[in-house]
């Protein structure tokens, strides 16, 4: 099926996507592709829907998500090049890096969570309003500020990735915007209760802008270093350990699940940042077992 010149224009802005214009895509490519499974998560802070998008119908499955901290707004793109790529590629029978869709469809089933902080994200690109109620509050926080480019929190300015019940939750609230308490957040509450129902999640990658490398968690098993490092090898990063209370870390304490943060680089192209990791998207559901 032919795009028409809207679709191709959507997909090929290089405009980084807030929530509404995030949905719009969203529900164009699910026109097009009757194939992808949208399942309403929850919502955010501020009401806005959390989209969780499935390819495929294998087990275990493979969980992509992006658009954590409010400063990675590219990789709500990002995550919407690969699904468009995908879909298109399933559409022709086609194989990349020597994956056959069609067998990866059968293989694992792909679940895609492109923006989970579109509340945060939608302050980086449009500020706080006039009459936000909690305009001043944000200000204090962002050094009074109404410059809200480099946000990273959500929408009361919590940290998504340090709101999850690691092992050294409490120690962190002193001195980091973790939250009121773990999983307070109605964004990082919608991710681990998704992870929790999924019993047979075989793995976890959240991508992220920034100096290009792979973090797991600091208490990670021998099993999931291991798949950390076929990951590295893959998009040619290094692998290095968080330093704890991360979602990570969460995954691993408490699921032994393999979860990993990918930096996709700093580079302000939406194409330049998939390229990269292009290859480990396809390739890491055919890792796991």
């Amino acid at each position: 099926m032919a795009q028409t010149n809207t679709q191709k224009r959507i997909l090929d802005s290089p405009d980084i996507p807030d929530a509404p214009h995030f949905g719009e895509i969203i529900s164009l490519l699910c026109d097009r592709y009757p194939f992808i499974n949208p399942l309403p998560l929850g919502h955010s802070m501020l009401g806005q829907p959390l989209s969780l998008l499935g390819l495929g119908k294998g087990r275990p499955g493979v969980l992509y998500f992006g658009g954590q901290a409010a400063g990675d707004r590219m990789t709500p793109a990002v995550l919407t090049r690969f699904l468009n790529e995908y879909c298109e590629l399933y559409t022709r029978r086609g194989r990349v890096f020597g994956v056959n869709l069609s067998y990866l469809a059968e293989l694992r089933r792909i679940e895609l969570l492109p923006m989970l902080n579109p509340d945060g994200i939608g302050y980086t690109l449009h500020g706080v309003a006039e009459d936000h109620i909690l305009r001043e509050r944000l200000l204090t926080m962002n050094g009074g500020s109404d410059d809200f480019s480099h946000w990273q929190g959500n929408a009361r300015g919590v940290c998504l990735d340090r709101n999850y019940s690691t092992a050294d939750f409490a120690a962190r609230t002193h001195s980091e915007n973790c939250g009121p308490s773990s999983e307070s957040e109605p964004e990082s509450s919608a991710l681990t209760r998704l992870l929790r129902c999924r019993g047979e999640m075989g793995l976890v990658i959240e991508l992220r802008t920034g100096s290009k490398g792979i973090l797991m968690a600091k208490s990670a098993s021998g099993r999931i270093a291991g798949l950390g490092r076929m990951l590295a090898r893959l998009c040619g990063m290094s692998l290095s350990s968080t330093d704890g209370g991360c979602f990570c870390d969460w995954a691993a304490e408490e699921l032994d699940l393999p979860a990993f943060t990918v930096f996709c680089g700093e580079s302000s192209e939406v194409f330049t940042l998939y390229a990269g990791i292009r290859e480990m998207l396809f390739v890491a559901p055919t890792l796991i077992g």
